[in-house]
């Protein structure tokens, strides 16, 4: 009978276990309470309740539809066949455990919620396949109910700023918070800018060392708030106004590198009023400095249409097209030493300027403009000459303004958001050439919608906001993202693509190696602890394993670290713990300002033919710590190396395992390398096994221990 369902047994290694071989058609596969063997399954985005049960068995694998797929896995089962993220979010509700043929086939992230990934043995890869240095995936998605206008981030990349329009029905809370993980965006804050159904934000900038914002809006008579500062409290989410100033509509807003000042320009209603304001910034206050006047025509500033070059000394302007011949569009500002700004070139397009972004090299501006067919174009300015001539036009094939432009931190691409027409697209990628001033399109996507676009301080992602009320994150190249979770590997496992580790994450090695390939590294987000146990790291190559910020650490215990390059540590901790060996022939640079610790009973042996370089980028000396005398570093011919930093060893003990020796680079005591602190109960203890001792190639070595 077709109706009936039949009953079959099947072992998995748990006895004897009765399953349905009728699928279920909803977005929840398996059951509570019988067992049932599943095929193939393609969890859709549209649903939010998509759930793996615990008694369903996975055995032909499972699918997540796309980047805005979730999808929780409560199966008590081994899944037997291949899995597709494809960037979607699967949680775990219990332990996530592959057969002896799975393979992983595109990445996403997996939330463990402290569960454990036991790896395929016949896992070579983390995710099969090769991958390129650069492709550009959706990540995540958020909606409001309002135009977005401008969006910038922040200085460490773990909030976006958003800059919305009033609906014209009542919205008001025009400023937003993001706070993105790597992964997914949560909304964290927001601000009421007090200008009701018919607000607008036209910018809003990050400062560039801390969490102050930068707002212009448009002018509304006696609230007093068209230029703004914002400072966001991280650790209470709350959104303060630390000074506001009413004069005109402030269209665009631009920090100098370091932040020490504020270039404003405005909407000018008759040709009293300044085009283009320069504020100092101390304290989340501004105090107008210098101001400049365009006592020729009155023109507007446009929206976000400012820009610093990488020094800080220049900044870039675009305006509205005058109706009088002759007058310029794309103007260039000195910045004296005094804060007095000085209208250096200037140059007559014809066309409006709608948006510009300075070249990290210093010489080219990216113009996005208004009104041609032509609308992107490449300026260059020669600070040596004070020249500024176009050097690239790029036919878009439309009459569509170019609304937004914004290079990559490398210089490597340009990032371009176009006014929405129709199925022609509206978001952009160029690959830029800097020998030719040439721009080639690398991705195109059709958002119909005008987009205002930016580019992560690590170049990792790019944000997108949209008039059609969205909001997204784009990821400038594959990745798999893990949160809190324990990872086992049963054999060699190759890293192929970015892992990007949040909370508190555990890989287990079994003793099996842990390679880092061309593309492969590992980045530890804030507040995220990621432990190596038993596992060889192979592949250590420039900064491929490293904490993203200071308050992230790692820890290596009963580990190997096989420098194949030269390595750099540069920011966050590392606890070494049990015997860690660092190996290889090449060099070890420690350079965070952050303490690392060899624990208690614990052994970082520094091998034959490595260089531990410790150069921290601040003046602490003693970063590398140890607990009591059963901390433990042990020199096995290697070359220990410290700047004029110094390097001061205390509590622990040293030993010389084999013939070492010591490098560096002070001019006197102070700068050398020290032994103890002049207290007893901060002693370096040391000893050298037969024909073992320490050789001191270079600078001072002192011993400050007490007898």
């Amino acid at each position: 009978m077709a109706d009936k369902k039949k009953l079959v047994v099947f072992i998995l290694g748990l006895g004897l276990l009765f399953f349905s071989s009728e699928q279920i058609v909803c977005v929840q596969y398996g059951s509570d309470s019988a067992v049932s063997i599943q095929p193939y399954v393609t969890f859709p985005s549209a649903d939010l309740d998509n759930a793996m049960k615990e008694f369903g068995a996975f055995v032909s694998g499972f699918e997540l539809e796309n980047y805005e797929t979730t999808c929780t896995f409560s199966s008590l089962f081994y899944v037997a066949a291949d899995i597709n993220l494809n960037y979607g979010k699967l949680y775990l509700l219990q332990d996530l455990r592959f057969g002896s043929i799975v393979g992983i086939q595109s990445p996403g992230g997996i939330y463990g919620n402290g569960h454990i990934m036991d790896l395929s043995p016949g896992l070579t890869q983390l995710v099969v396949g090769a991958f390129s240095a650069d492709q550009i995936e959706k990540v995540d998605v958020d909606q409001w109910t309002t135009n977005a206008r401008t969006l910038d981030w922040s200085f460490d990349d773990k909030y976006i700023v958003l800059g919305l329009q009033g609906d014209g029905v009542g919205v008001q809370n025009l400023l937003k918070i993001y706070y993105f993980d790597g992964m997914s965006l949560t909304l964290t804050a927001s601000a009421d800018v007090a200008d009701g159904a018919d607000g607008r934000i036209f910018d809003a900038r990050w400062h560039p060392t801390e969490y102050y914002i930068a707002v212009g809006k448009n002018a509304v008579s006696g609230d007093g708030l068209d230029l703004i500062i914002y400072y966001f409290n991280v650790n209470t989410g709350i959104l303060s106004k630390t000074y506001s100033k009413e004069y005109k509509d402030y269209r665009a807003v631009a920090w100098s590198p370091d932040g020490s000042w504020l270039a404003t320009g405005l909407n000018i209603s008759n040709v009293t009023q300044n085009v283009v304001e320069l504020y100092s910034f101390s304290a989340g206050t501004l105090t107008l400095e210098d101001s400049y006047l365009d006592s020729d025509v009155v023109r507007d500033v446009e929206f976000m249409a400012m820009d610093f070059d990488p020094t800080g000394s220049y900044f870039a302007v675009g305006l509205d097209v005058s109706a009088v011949a002759g007058k310029h569009e794309l103007l260039i500002f000195h910045v004296g030493e005094d804060l007095s700004i000085t209208l250096t070139n200037s140059l007559d397009i014809g066309l409006v300027v709608v948006n510009v972004s300075w070249h990290p090299d210093g010489e080219v501006i990216a113009a996005g403009l208004e009104g041609s067919t032509e609308n992107l174009r490449l300026y260059s300015f020669k600070v040596y000459n004070g020249t500024l001539t176009e050097v690239e036009q790029v036919t878009t094939g439309s009459t569509n303004d170019v609304f937004f432009v914004n290079w990559k931190h490398d210089g490597s691409r340009l990032l371009v958001g176009r006014i929405a027409s129709g199925s022609i697209e509206d978001l952009f990628v160029y690959e830029y050439d800097a020998s030719t001033y040439n721009l080639t399109s690398v991705y195109e996507e059709d958002l119909s919608s005008n987009v205002c676009v930016r580019y992560s301080h690590d170049d990792e992602y790019f944000a997108v906001g949209t008039r059609g009320d969205e909001i997204y994150v784009y990821s400038t190249k594959k990745f798999f993202y893990i949160d809190d979770a324990f990872i086992f590997l049963n054999g060699t496992v190759h890293l192929n693509l970015p892992l990007k580790i949040s909370g508190n994450c555990f890989i287990n090695g079994r003793g099996n190696e842990l390679a880092l390939d061309s593309n492969g590294e590992i980045s530890v987000y804030s507040g995220g602890r990621l432990v190596f146990e038993n596992v060889f790291i192979t592949g250590l190559n420039g900064n491929n394993i490293r904490c993203r910020n200071n308050d992230a650490s790692i820890t290596l215990r009963n580990s190997n670290l096989v420098l194949n390059h030269d390595f750099t540590f540069g920011t966050g901790s590392i606890l070494f713990e049990k015997d860690v060996v660092v190996s290889g022939t090449n060099k070890f640079s420690y350079t965070s300002t952050m303490a690392s610790t060899i624990a208690s009973h614990s052994t970082l042996f520094l091998d034959y033919d490595v260089t531990f370089s410790y150069a921290p980028a601040s003046s602490s000396k003693d970063l590398l710590e140890m607990v009591d005398k059963t901390s433990r570093l042990n020199l096995k011919g290697c070359t220990v190396h410290a700047t004029t930093t110094g390097l001061q060893l205390t509590k622990g003990t040293l030993e010389i395992g084999s013939k070492s020796y010591l490098s560096s680079e002070a001019t006197n005591e102070f700068e050398g390398v020290i032994f103890g602190d002049g207290t007893s109960d901060n002693n370096l203890y040391y000893g050298s096994f037969p024909a073992s001792y320490l050789e001191v190639l270079s600078g001072y070595l002192v011993n400050n221990n007490v007898e």
